[in-house]
This record gives structure tokens, C-alpha cells and sequence, in this order.
């Protein structure tokens, strides 16, 4: 079994253990797109993609908030998505941990 796919393994193993987490700070970006939806009075596919980007802290900026309850929606979606982040890499530690305490590879 090569190293990649023990790694895959031993990540999705620990999502799925914190799949509660995982969905809900989803469900929380697309509820935070609905609120944006209504406060900006934008169509929900540009508020669902400005979530998202936002969330998962990739931030393009094509996409901006102009209202003062835009930007506070915003803020909050980032902070899910630094904790989305976290447990990211979390997840790609422990992995990175069990294959070393296994097979003492690195």
C-alpha cells in the first residue's frame, strides 16, 4: 500500500470521526450565503460562491459585500472558515502521525 493512499485513508478516516463538525460548518457557510442573499439583495449562486470563497479563506475579491450586515455575515463566515481550516489540517497531521508511528517512514 503506498504512502499517498495510507495518507487518504488515515484523513478521511478523521473527517468522517468529525463529520458532524464537517457538515454543520458547511450547513453554516450556506446559511451565511442565504443571509447574504437577503442583505445584499444578490442572486444566491454569486452568494454561495462569495461564501465559500470566503469560508474556505480563499478570498478572490471578485465578489464584494457593501452593506455594514454583509460585512458582519462576512466576518463570521471567515472565522468558520478558519476553523474549517484547522480542523483541516488537524486531520492531515494526525494522518501524517499515523503513518509514522506505523511504519516509522520519516
Amino acid at each position: 500500500m503506498s504512502i499517498f493512499y495510507q495518507f487518504i485513508m488515515h484523513f478521511f478516516g478523521v473527517l468522517w470521526t468529525l463529520r458532524t463538525v464537517v457538515i454543520g460548518l458547511f450547513i453554516l457557510i450556506i446559511i451565511g450565503a442565504c443571509i447574504i442573499t437577503h442583505i445584499e439583495k444578490m442572486p444566491f449562486d454569486d452568494a454561495c460562491y462569495f461564501s465559500f470563497v470566503t469560508g474556505l479563506t480563499i478570498g478572490y475579491g471578485d465578489i464584494a459585500v457593501k452593506t455594514f450586515g454583509g460585512r458582519l455575515v462576512s466576518i463570521f463566515i471567515g472565522f468558520i472558515g478558519i476553523i474549517f481550516t484547522g480542523i483541516n489540517i488537524a486531520a492531515a497531521t494526525k494522518a501524517i502521525r499515523e503513518i509514522y508511528r506505523k511504519k516509522q517512514i520519516l
